[in-house]
This record gives C-alpha cells, sequence and structure tokens, in this order.
C-alpha cells in the first residue's frame, strides 16, 4: 500500500544525506516521500528526486557564531547546552511550526532526535512515527550516553547517564517545548525522562551492527538497521588532475574535518601540513567548512579539494583522518581503510573511541590535544599497521554486505502494517 510518508531531519550534510538515502528507497518501495529540512539542502534534496519541505534553522550558519564557536570548544556538557539554547533560540521557535505544516497530511513520519516536535504532534493526533538515530541514543547499561563520557561506568552508572542528559536537556528546553504543547494542542506538560521508550515509539538505529550491535536492554520495537549510504559518487566525472594525482605515487591519505567549523583555520592547516611533510606521506586535503582546502596549494605531495564523493575517494587512499562525525566515521569503515580521528566535540569522541577499540584507528587525538608530532605517529600507523589495516578491511567487507535502507523500510512497513491490523495509536503514558 503506498503512503505518504514525511521525513523530518536538521543539521549538517552528515545529519541530512541519511535520511535523504531512506527517502529514495522508501519512494522506490512506492510511497509518496517529502524530506523536510533546512533550506540549505534543497537543491540536495531535490536532485534525490524527493519532495522538498522547508524547516527553518540555519545550522551552519549557527556554528559560525561566536557562541557556537564557544559551544564547540566546550569540554562542559551543562555549559555546552546552555549555549546552545543561546545560539538555537530563535530557530527552536520556528523549527515547531515549520514540522507542524510539514507533516500535515502525512500517513507516517520519520524523523531526527533534534526534530523533537513530531513527537508533540504525534501525541495529539496518533499519527506513527519513527524515531531515526544516527548514534545510540536509547537508555542502556551497556555503554553510557555520548555526551558524559566515552568511559564505561558499568550497567546502573551507564543507564543514569541517559537520564542525566535528558534532565539537564529539558531544564534548559522545556518550557518552551511545553508552552508550545499548551498553546497548539492543549497537551499536559511532558516527563522527560525515557519519553521515546513510554510512548512505545519504534526506533531505527542508522548504524552497522558491526560498530553497535542491538544492546540487549533496548526495547522491542528498536532495531539497529545498518548505515543508511547514499551513494553520491557512482556517476561522479572526477577532475583529470585528481585522478592523475592518485596514480601518481603511493596511496595518499584523505584529510577532511567535515562539518566542523574552526576559528584558526590556518593553524590547524599548519599542524596537517607538517605532519604530512614529516611522515613523508602523500595526502588529498578536503575543504568542507572549516576552510582546509581552500587555499589550492596543490603539489605533488597534496592536493586541495572544495569537496570530493566520500564513497568514490575513500575506497581509494590509504587512511582517512577526520573529525569523527557519524557519517564520516560510516564512510571509512565501509571503504575498509583505517581511520585517524580528531574528535571535536558532540558524537565525535564516542566514534573515535569506538573504532579505536574495534582496532581499525590509532589512539584518538581530541581537538584540543592536537599537535604535528601526534598526528605524524597517528598517520604513520594508519598506513604501515598491517594488521589495523586488515582489521578495517575485513570490517568493511561486512558492512559492504548489509543493506541499511531496506532493512529500516522493511522495519517501518512491518510496524505499520501491524498497527493498522490492531487499529493501534501512540501508547502514551503520561
Amino acid at each position: 500500500m503506498a503512503l505518504r510518508i514525511v521525513i523530518v531531519t536538521l543539521g549538517s550534510q552528515g545529519d541530512v544525506q541519511p535520511f535523504a538515502a531512506l527517502g529514495i528507497g522508501l519512494k522506490a518501495a512506492g510511497h509518496a516521500v517529502k524530506l523536510a529540512t533546512g533550506k540549505d539542502f534543497e537543491s540536495f534534496v531535490q536532485a534525490s528526486g524527493l519532495n522538498f519541505v522547508p524547516v527553518r534553522g540555519d545550522i551552519r550558519a549557527m556554528l559560525s557564531t561566536a557562541e557556537g564557536q564557544r559551544l564547540i570548544r566546550s569540554r562542559n556538557p551543562l555549559i555546552t547546552i546552555h549555549r546552545m539554547k543561546q545560539v538555537a533560540g530563535q530557530l527552536l521557535g520556528t523549527m515547531q511550526e515549520d514540522i507542524l505544516k510539514a507533516v500535515e497530511g502525512a500517513d507516517a513520519v520519520v524523523f531526527s532526535y533534534l526534530c523533537g516536535p513530531v513527537i508533540d504532534v504525534a501525541e495529539k493526533t496518533g499519527l506513527p512515527c519513527f524515531l531515526g538515530i544516527l548514534q545510540p541514543l536509547l537508555r542502556t547499561g551497556e555503554f553510557p550516553h555520548f555526551t558524559m563520557t566515552s568511559r564505561d561506568l558499568g550497567p546502573a552508572l551507564n543507564r543514569l547517564t541517559y537520564d542525566l542528559f535528558q534532565l539537564i536537556m529539558w531544564a534548559f528546553f522545556g518550557n518552551m517545548a511545553n508552552r508550545w504543547r499548551r498553546e497548539r494542542f492543549g497537551l499536559p506538560p511532558v516527563r522527560p525522562i525515557r519519553r521515546i521508550e513510554r510512548l512505545g515509539i519504534p526506533v531505527l538505529g542508522a548504524f552497522s551492527p558491526e560498530v553497535i550491535p542491538k544492546p540487549a536492554d533496548w526495547p522491542d520495537n528498536s532495531c539497529v538497521t545498518g548505515y543508511w549510504f547514499l551513494d553520491t559518487g557512482v556517476n561522479w566525472q572526477s577532475p583529470i588532475e585528481l585522478q592523475d594525482f592518485l596514480i601518481a605515487g603511493q596511496r595518499p591519505v584523505c584529510i577532511s574535518f567535515g562539518s566542523m567549523v574552526h576559528n584558526k583555520p590556518e593553524q590547524i592547516k599548519e599542524i596537517v601540513c607538517g605532519s604530512l611533510k614529516r611522515a613523508r606521506q602523500r595526502a588529498i586535503l578536503i575543504g568542507g567548512w572549516g576552510g582546509l582546502g581552500e587555499a589550492k596549494e596543490n603539489s605533488d605531495m597534496i592536493f586541495c579539494a572544495d569537496s570530493v564523493p566520500y564513497d568514490w575517494l575513500f575506497p581509494r587512499v590509504a587512511a582517512v583522518i577526520h573529525h569523527g562525525g557519524a557519517g564520516t566515521t560510516a564512510a571509512a569503515l565501509r571503504a575498509g581503510v583505517p581511520s585517524v580521528v580528531v574528535p571535536f566535540f558532540a558524537d565525535q569522541p564516542f566514534w573515535a573511541h569506538r573504532v579505536h577499540m574495534m582496532g581499525v584507528s590509532p589512539q584518538p587525538i581530541p581537538r584540543r590535544s592536537l599537535t604535528s608530532a601526534r598526528l605524524t605517529h597517528a598517520i604513520r600507523v594508519a598506513v604501515q599497521d598491517e594488521g589495523l589495516r586488515q582489521r578495517a578491511a575485513d570490517i568493511g567487507h561486512r558492512i559492504r554486505n548489509e543493506d541499511g535502507v531496506a532493512a529500516a523500510i522493511e522495519a517501518i512497513q512491518r510496524h505499520l502494517e501491524t498497527r493498522s491490523r490492531k487499529g493501534g495509536a501512540l501508547s502514551v503514558t503520561m
């Protein structure tokens, strides 16, 4: 049965692209799909063959402000969330109404964690909804919440970190959310702890079970589907200069810090270029938001580019030096090449720790600890350690055999069919 499905997500390219991949898969399965996200992604969404609905909020501009830069550099989750509130206040206010408009007439909604107003709409109307997560956000005793620590605290304290995170978030954003619930829908205030679980919202973990197997204490209606990859490099035409560089010598490494804005791009570029010289390593520098490759200082050792599709480039390099974003980490893992991770903030330290524990990356180097000597050593390990390289190749092979989009679509359709037979609605426990 063809359904009208709306996908709602906000964030950087790495937050939007997996949901676009899911949308393309749902459309191919016969459903009518709209993708609601930031205005910056209108052309990207339309080029993907999906109907675009705007949701106001420019994450890139937000991170470029002075407050956004302080947010990135903060190590204290309380301070980070407080600054998020200051920076994102206007975004959140407009986002609620835009999301309400976007989901009008939908038969089902898939939404990302940043798009919580979908839950309020679903609670009021009974609209079927699915939470798509790019990080393991559901409460578990197997590991702590990624914003709190990378160190295993034991089952009880690990679970507590998820409750603590939700309480902190609600302390800053709860008044705005509850006011909208009351004024728009006549709904009572929310009890934030384990809200997703209490409402029985199905959860789709868009990451590989090779990287994070489904925790034993997650709800039955949650699943780990595998990554939602969107292959943008299949028909991409590489510049002849890039092709010539790739075949002119030893395999280069790729360096990309994705959507990370840095207030001292020249400093980080100096560290990177100095490390490459000391390691005698060829490299492709990808610009992104950080401006890493903007200088165009191409040579026999370094090739600079504004952007290159990761699914095209990563299988052609010896290793990837990156910030640990969920999408970049996934692309490196699928390519079967080692990573060197320089995490900045948010979930990046979690992914950095995870790939290191999997044995496919040297010890992570937090951005605040980045030096030329440390990066030089990490590059040498990633390029020369045969055991590490073989583990990366093996995991890449297994991930390439997964189909996360197909698994997610099967879970969505199965849940909706079961719900239709039962005539069920969102199970609300106030």
